[in-house]
């Protein structure tokens, strides 16, 4: 049984793992799969609404180097 819950403590680490980096991509402007963003949002609506504003709040300020 104790196995059985470290595997499953183990793939959950993995997941949440992934779905931050989700988060974390979206938040820095990058381009995220749309299975991802999705998979993002069933988990936490809210992060995945937070991501894409804060996405959204840094694309205004930034100015291109030239």
């Amino acid at each position: 049984m104790a196995k059985q819950q470290g595997e499953a403590a183990k793939d959950y680490g993995e997941e949440m793992g992934k779905i931050m980096t989700v988060a974390r991509r979206l938040m820095h402007g990058d381009q995220v799969p749309m299975q991802d963003e999705k998979k993002l949002m069933e988990y936490d609506k809210d992060l995945y609404i937070m991501a894409k504003k804060r996405r959204n709040d840094g694309a205004v300020g930034k100015t291109q180097k030239v």
